[in-house]
């Protein structure tokens, strides 16, 4: 049961980091931290008698579980790709963009798609201030 809740908390941090963008030192951060605190709650998990007893109902530290999605946050904080404005994917959901480009190679032609490849020259947002 426990690798279920830590690939949960995995997949967690990874749409946690999605949403909250953080730089890729903050999760290094966070993933050091809860490492440090993991290992101190098994070092102190036998000599604290009330911790002791608070660890027998609960079989995985919550540390671990802060572990596993600070992880996961790191993992796709890492490996998401740096979009700028020369990129043609940042202007997806932002309006109506023109955009001049030419066909810079030979038509890629497949069986049920011919495939252009452009080369953009200048991207044009009407609607920026």
């Amino acid at each position: 049961m426990p690798l279920l809740w830590v690939s949960l908390l995995f997949i967690s941090g990874i749409l946690l980091a999605k949403q909250v963008s953080w730089p890729v030192w903050v999760w290094l951060i966070l993933v050091i931290v809860f490492l440090l605190v993991g290992l101190l709650d098994i070092f102190f998990k036998n000599k604290l008698s009330f911790y002791e007893r608070l660890r027998k109902h609960i079989p995985l530290a919550v540390v671990w579980l802060l572990f596993a999605a600070a992880c996961g946050g790191l993992r796709m904080a890492a490996n998401s790709p740096k979009i700028s404005e020369d990129d043609l994917a940042y202007y997806n959901d932002k309006g109506e963009v023109l955009l001049t480009a030419y066909v810079c190679s030979a038509p890629d032609r497949r069986k049920d798609v011919v495939i252009y490849t452009m080369c953009a020259v200048e991207i044009d947002n009407p609607f920026a201030e």
